[in-house]
Parts: structure tokens; C-alpha cells; sequence
């Protein structure tokens, strides 16, 4: 009896999600490393030093959230178990103050399910590239063209993201019943080896309310994150019960 007990703890332990709530205080060091020109990057060595080990490589998303404060936090989604010592030695090593959060969820969801949800993404399509077996990633939600009126503009920008997010959506296992979006910034990422602007990070923040169609890709995403670019805070998809 006490070996299945611990085996179903075992279980349940493998089963849970660990999250990181990564509070910074108002400090030099800090606002120097958040104003980071290569800040992405910078935060994914900082949350991988929450890995078990460096053997370790278990899914972590993040994503940076100001949630009401003048200096952002990070959210940090581990699908594994965290050291806390190799992360605090990380914080302290970049001279960085903190207060450090951490609570633990079993995601365990039912259809029909509904939820209210925070997605910030990196929403791209693959394009060929001319001449070439390799293709590229555009942005979505990107008008260039300045003739058109900024009416007709808005409205192809939601047709757009609407469309990415309700395929997203559909894939995996949960429906929008109503969401805002709201577009951050694009920029490109230069190729070291070819040279050429082949790389995109387009960051848009979804926010609204979504129902739960198939709860085991419904898992799988709350699991693994949504789109491209997890590495650098995309893809992490928060909820909250209605």
C-alpha cells in the first residue's frame, strides 16, 4: 500500500507544472539588465538556469509582464522539476535583486471547459524563398503598403492575427469565445550566416476568453506553449478560471 502511494506521488509530481513569478526590484543593476538590447536572449540564459540540471531539458516558457508594477516581472513555466539554487545563484551572479514566487499546478482540464486566457505570440507564415529550397518567416498583421486608408489597414491586420490565433485554436484542442489583441513591435533578426534579414519576431499580446474542446491537446498546449520563438517569451499560455 505505501509503494502505490508512492508511486501515485511520484506520478502526480511528474504530472505537475512548476511556475516562477520572477519579481524585480528597482535597482541599477536591474534597470540595466531590462534595458538589454539583446534582453530575450539575456532572459532565456537567466530561466534555463532553472533546469534540474545542466543535463536537463525540460520545456520553459516565459514571458515578461508588468501586471500593474513600474518594473516588469518574468513568468516563468517549467514542465519539470525547478532548482531553486541554480537559479537564485544565476540572479545573483548578474549582481540582479528579486523577489522569487513558486507554485505548482496539475493540468488537469475538461471539455467545455472555459477559461479567460493571455497569449503573447509571435504570429509568422513560412514564404519561399525565390530561387531556393529554404523559406523564410513574415510577420502577420504587417501592413507596408502606406496607400492604403488606415481603415482598410486595421481591418486586414485583425483578418490576419484573427485567423492565425482561430487556426492556432482549433489545433490545439480549445475555441476563442471573444479576445482583444494588441500589437507590441516586429523587428528582424539578422542571419549570421547568410547575412540576410531572415528572422522574425512579431509580438502580439491576445487576451480574452476561451472554451476547452479537446482537454488533451488543451494539455499539450498549456504544456508546451503556442506558435514559434518559445525560447525568447512567446508561446506561453496563461488562464484563469471564469
Amino acid at each position: 500500500m505505501r509503494l502505490i502511494l508512492f508511486l501515485n506521488i511520484i506520478r502526480m509530481c511528474q504530472n505537475m507544472i512548476n511556475f516562477i513569478n520572477i519579481k524585480f526590484e528597482q535597482s541599477i543593476p536591474n534597470f540595466h539588465f531590462l534595458g538589454d538590447a539583446n534582453l530575450p536572449y539575456k532572459i532565456h540564459q537567466l530561466v534555463e538556469c532553472a533546469q534540474k540540471d545542466e543535463n536537463s531539458h525540460a520545456r520553459i516558457l516565459w514571458r515578461m509582464d508588468s501586471l500593474n508594477r513600474s518594473i516588469p516581472n518574468i513568468l516563468v513555466q517549467v514542465n519539470s522539476e525547478i532548482n531553486k539554487e541554480r537559479l537564485l545563484s544565476k540572479i545573483k551572479n548578474l549582481n540582479l535583486t528579486a523577489n522569487i514566487e513558486y507554485k505548482m499546478l496539475e493540468p488537469n482540464f475538461e471539455n467545455g471547459q472555459t477559461f479567460m486566457f493571455k497569449l503573447r505570440a509571435n504570429p509568422t507564415k513560412a514564404m519561399p524563398v525565390l530561387g531556393s529550397k529554404t523559406s523564410k518567416r513574415i510577420p502577420l498583421g504587417v501592413v507596408k503598403d502606406k496607400s492604403i486608408p488606415c481603415e482598410e489597414k486595421n481591418k486586414i491586420i485583425y483578418t490576419e492575427l484573427k485567423k492565425w490565433l482561430d487556426s492556432k485554436a482549433k489545433n490545439h484542442g480549445f475555441s476563442i469565445i471573444n479576445c482583444d489583441f494588441f500589437k507590441e513591435d516586429c523587428h528582424e533578426l539578422e542571419s549570421i550566416l547568410q547575412g540576410k534579414f531572415s528572422s522574425y519576431f512579431n509580438s502580439v499580446l491576445f487576451m480574452g476568453t476561451l472554451k476547452v474542446t479537446d482537454a488533451v491537446l488543451f494539455k499539450h498546449a498549456i504544456q508546451n506553449g503556442i506558435g514559434s520563438a518559445k525560447s525568447f517569451g512567446f508561446g506561453m499560455l496563461s488562464i484563469k478560471r471564469i
